[in-house]
């Protein structure tokens, strides 16, 4: 387990190992099979899930280079299926609205969240905390995936 401040799981470990097409920047950020083919070592490869998106993990670590201390594209890394019921800390864009426990969650542009009012949208789940306006860092949400189209 670790600390909402840190995102990611917040459960126990329900994970894979994967090869990142983009650098991964956030635990807890929401990625995408990518169907462009196999990493190198032979796994399955995920990019980061934009707004509008399905989303199919979200990432239990970073790509963060020891050596150089920078977030490396095409690397392993561990992405955490969204299965109903667990509970993962997601990253929250710069500009977010406010969020009250219980308030549904969706995927915006960069494997972020934010608050789900309507319109078509992939929803990840529901807010177990309450966050204000523009606070950033992550948020605590119970799983579920639900696509609305309107």
């Amino acid at each position: 387990m670790t600390s909402d401040s840190e995102g990611g799981l917040l459960n126990e470990y329900v994970g894979i190992t994967a090869w990142s097409s983009e650098a991964i920047t956030r635990r807890g950020q929401l990625v995408k099979l990518d169907t462009s083919g196999l990493g190198p070592t032979g796994i399955n490869k995920y990019s980061i899930c934009d707004a509008g998106e399905e989303p199919d993990g979200a990432a239990f670590i970073t790509t963060l280079n020891a050596i150089t201390r920078t977030y490396d594209a095409n690397k392993e890394f561990t992405v955490n299926g969204l299965l109903n019921g667990i509970e993962i800390a997601f990253p929250l864009g710069d500009t977010h609205a406010a969020l009250a426990i219980g308030d549904k969650v969706k995927v915006i542009n960069g494997g972020l969240v934010d608050k789900y009012t309507t319109g078509a949208a992939w929803l990840v789940g529901k807010a177990e905390q309450p966050k204000t306006e523009n606070e950033g860092g992550y948020v605590r949400v119970r799983v579920f995936k639900e696509e609305k189209t309107a």
